[in-house]
């Protein structure tokens, strides 16, 4: 009888804890998606990296990864160039 009590109670307790894991993997992916943004991606018109729009430099509608990708692609200076 012993023997039955602590297996009733192993699997009660084993269940709680997959209740437990499945409700906090639930509530991480949903503070996960939550704080996932996308950005749109664009190529370098020079070496063909892709870098995030907000980081690219962009000259006559062509996107460049870098101030000097831009400048060796024979687009007009920048300011403080010389």
């Amino acid at each position: 009888m012993l023997l039955f009590r602590l297996l009733l109670l192993l699997g009660i307790a084993f269940i709680g804890w997959r209740m437990y894991r499945m409700l906090r993997t639930r509530r991480l992916r949903g503070e996960a998606s939550a704080r996932l943004q996308t950005e749109d991606m664009v190529e370098c018109a020079h070496c063909a990296l892709r870098v995030p729009r907000s980081q690219a430099v962009a000259a006559e509608g062509r996107w460049f990864c870098c101030e000097l990708h831009r400048r060796s692609a024979g687009h007009d200076a920048g300011p403080g160039d010389t």
